[in-house]
């Protein structure tokens, strides 16, 4: 069979059956508009199969496609099978795929079509139209994370763009759809980025969750170790007298808290508490940025370590038996005020702590009756007080060393990690 040239109203398909069968083409129109009332997207997704798999009929030359006219037939005995057992095409979710489907056998009709008939520029426009009922399908049988579904969700108007943009160059430039396409990544690539940016640093308002850890009265050491991704963070002294450490956390839902305690009985325990996100996609209305706030018990020992990603840190550590900080902060500012306490854990002083501030500023804000020794690197021109504090060059590194360091009675001892900032040390009379 073949469409007809002379008898077609849109793409001869009346006509061409019209010749390879008793009815004439006006009852075959009746026929197709009779169906269409009746499954209107079977009708036409039916219609457009026999359109581009059935060869329009040429006075050059005779042929009857046998085998363009059996996919076309079968296709569409396919779609309007699907149209009356839509109920066996409902997912678990309660999706309705039937539409999808139909995308995908068109999608795929019409690139059997741009091969067959070597039309290799519009190949690429043939799968792409491929992938976006593909990609519909995988997030309706949960295939894919429901994330980055709708991240992909999202996107899917950047495909008018490409069939535009395909459509503009063909003729003007070579290679017009690789081209097309390219650009059309490059621009939802940047779309995207600033409404993941956009959504990042939105400050959330969620309700709060907030995790209570008791610390047994024979414990005199802490060890407290907490992570964090976008959120920013403080730490100040709990109540007087409590035994606790109280962490309070106002963030993204796609965020949980999980935390570890363990208590050896020997006067050592160790907690943690880290902020992980168990779905990689998360969908793009969760993301933002987080609070979190940990107390920190003031008459236990605490030797505390930090790591955060993303976000401003506080350390509000006065009225805390600090024993030793280690913090490393991949993005974000850090305010540290220190305690006026003498660590009595052995070897403390020998070993200076890290305060690693990869891309952000530092600010250390140190009482005066505390001797402050802080290893810096060569060059490193930081903000201090002159007539308190001053800078010996000791290789490899240079020590900013506080005047009365050899006669203070509470020491304080450091290594500054801050290459992409500014370090600023204060001293609190």
């Amino acid at each position: 069979m073949v469409r007809s040239f002379t008898e077609r109203l849109i793409g001869g398909v009346c006509g061409g059956l019209s010749h390879r069968t008793p009815l004439n083409a006006s009852v075959w129109r009746l026929a197709w508009l009779a169906l269409a009332i009746v499954a209107l997207p079977a009708a036409v997704a039916a219609y457009l199969l026999w359109w581009w798999l059935i060869p329009l009929e040429s006075p050059f030359r005779k042929h009857t496609a046998p085998l363009s006219t059996l996919i076309a037939l079968v296709l569409s005995m396919i779609v309007f099978a699907g149209w009356f057992g839509r109920a066996s095409l409902i997912t678990p979710t309660g999706q309705d795929v039937y539409l999808p489907l139909v995308g995908l056998i068109l999608a795929g009709a019409f690139l059997y079509r741009q091969v067959q008939s070597r039309a290799w520029p519009n190949v690429l426009i043939a799968l792409v139209l491929m992938a976006v009922p593909f990609l519909l399908l995988l997030g309706a049988y949960d295939i894919l994370p429901s994330g980055l579904f709708d991240l992909i969700g999202r996107a899917l108007p950047g495909v008018l763009i490409f069939l535009g943009l395909a459509l503009l160059l063909r003729g003007r430039v070579p290679y017009a759809s690789p081209i097309a396409l390219f650009a059309t990544v490059v621009i939802i690539g940047a779309l995207a980025t600033t409404a993941i940016t956009s959504r990042t640093n939105r400050l959330l308002d969620t309700p709060p969750v907030t995790v209570v850890q008791d610390v047994s009265p024979n414990v005199t050491t802490l060890q407290l170790n907490v992570e964090s991704l976008t959120t920013d963070v403080r730490f100040e002294a709990g109540a007087p007298g409590v035994n606790t450490v109280t962490v309070t956390f106002v963030g993204s839902t796609e965020n949980t808290l999980t935390e570890d305690y363990t208590d050896d009985g020997t006067g050592l325990a160790t907690y943690t508490v880290r902020e992980t996100r168990p779905n990689p996609y998360p969908r793009l209305e969760n993301l933002g940025r987080g609070k979190l706030t940990v107390q920190v018990p003031p008459n236990v020992g605490v030797s505390l370590a930090f790591a955060g990603q993303d976000g401003a840190a506080t350390f509000d550590l006065r009225g805390t038996s600090l024993e030793r900080l280690s913090l490393n902060v991949e993005h974000g500012n850090v305010v540290l005020t220190l305690p006026s306490y003498q660590p009595r854990s052995p070897g403390v002083l020998d070993t200076p702590g890290d305060l690693s501030v990869l891309d952000g500023n530092l600010v250390i804000v140190i009482p005066a009756e505390v001797g402050g020794r802080f290893e810096i690197p060569e060059n490193s021109n930081p903000t201090y007080d002159e007539a308190q504090y001053r800078i010996e060059v000791a290789r490899p590194s240079w020590l900013l060393l506080a005047r009365n360091y050899d006669t203070a009675t509470m020491k304080a001892n450091y290594r500054l990690t801050v290459p992409r900032g500014t370090t600023q040390l204060d001293v609190q009379e």
